[in-house]
């Protein structure tokens, strides 16, 4: 994660294995001031590029994000007609102040959430770290 980043969102195109360059996201936090945090757009590395995700303004709590899938797709021609996805959202807790991951994989017809990438550990020849 970049350095301030508090919650990144990665979106992945599962058929060309990019980045969804172009996907349209909504932030949302949830609750008794409940709001629009940000729209933001995919970028071709498979971030969503939306300055509030990097400001300390994202506090614990519960957010819905809204990933516009369908018409991603419909915008690439990769599914003939509409896809079988349209709008998918999706909700989940932030309850510490570390930064968080949100690794999505989308296909026409999938969407999931991918096992972040562990961190990377140096070890010696013994094994040890």
């Amino acid at each position: 994660m970049r350095a301030g980043e508090r919650l990144r969102i990665e979106v992945i195109d599962t058929t060309c294995d990019r980045g969804a360059a172009g996907m349209r996201v909504d932030v949302f936090t949830l609750g008794a001031h409940a709001r629009k945090l940000c729209s933001g757009v995919v970028n071709a590395d498979g971030v969503v590029d939306a300055p509030v995700l990097t400001s300390t303004a994202i506090a614990p709590g519960e957010f819905e994000v809204v990933f516009y899938v369908g018409d991603y797709f419909q915008g690439r021609k990769a599914a003939d007609g509409r896809p079988f996805l349209d709008t998918v959202p999706f909700r989940f807790a932030i309850p510490g102040v570390q930064p968080y991951l949100l690794p999505v994989r989308v296909a026409p017809w999938a969407f999931s959430l991918a096992d972040p990438p562990a961190p990377s550990v140096s070890v010696d020849a013994r094994g040890n770290r």
